[in-house]
């Protein structure tokens, strides 16, 4: 009986492993599709054409991207400590923005942790091979970041009813007043079926060991 048991025991064990086993593939596949969605409603782009991008042009291509998200990023910490300085700022108006520049941080981070796993993965130590793959993926995960912090800077401006640049079908831009009376607390719905930046970033940033990440703290 004992025997029996122990081999009972064993194939629920090996049951319960396979169980493990396609659920994380799912996840994985989930996730790419996700990616691979956001990417293509914002961007244009897919994991094919990412990987059709010449390795240097994907190196270049990174920086600039990095250099905008920064700019942006620093364009709002302005806006924020502006508004702390003002003597009549209003609560709801700081928080607002302090909301927009968290999570331009957290993309910050995220975008320059991709960006190093990008770099390694094309230009490995020696006796290393170059995996074009995750070079794909990382190089994808900036794409992202860069066209979300494109929005947080927008919505960090709606918080204060302030202008906002917008793109028109030629691609030039051009000036739009938001009407004051947009509530300080705006927050616009997100689109669905989009990763959170910690499910995005989780592999190369870890958020929880971050300190004083949200400007208020």
């Amino acid at each position: 009986m004992f025997k029996r048991m122990k081999v009972g025991v064993g194939v629920l064990g090996c049951v319960l492993a396979l169980g493990i086993g396609l659920s994380f593939a799912q996840g994985a596949d989930d996730r790419e599709a996700m990616i691979d969605k956001e990417l293509s409603e914002t961007s244009g782009l897919n994991m094919e054409k990412i990987r059709q991008i010449p390795s240097s042009e994907k190196l270049s291509g990174v920086k600039g991207m990095l250099d905008g998200i920064r700019s942006r990023r620093k364009g709002v910490q302005d806006k924020y400590d502006e508004l702390k300085q003002g003597a009549d700022a209003s609560a709801q108006r700081i928080d607002c923005v302090n909301k927009k520049l968290l999570v331009l941080k957290s993309l910050t981070l995220g975008a320059e942790g991709s960006a190093t796993k990008m770099s390694t993965a094309l230009k490995p130590p020696a006796g290393e091979t170059v995996d074009e793959q995750a070079a794909a993926n990382y190089y994808s995960l900036v794409v992202i970041a860069d066209t979300r912090s494109k929005q947080e800077a927008q919505n960090a401006n709606l918080c204060t009813g302030g202008e906002s640049l917008v793109s028109n079908t030629e691609g030039s831009k051009s000036t739009v007043t938001i009407d004051e009376s947009v509530p300080a607390d705006y927050e616009p719905v997100a689109e669905g079926g989009r990763l959170s930046v910690e499910d995005l970033f989780g592999e190369v940033v870890n958020f929880t060991n971050i300190p004083n990440l949200t400007p208020l703290s």
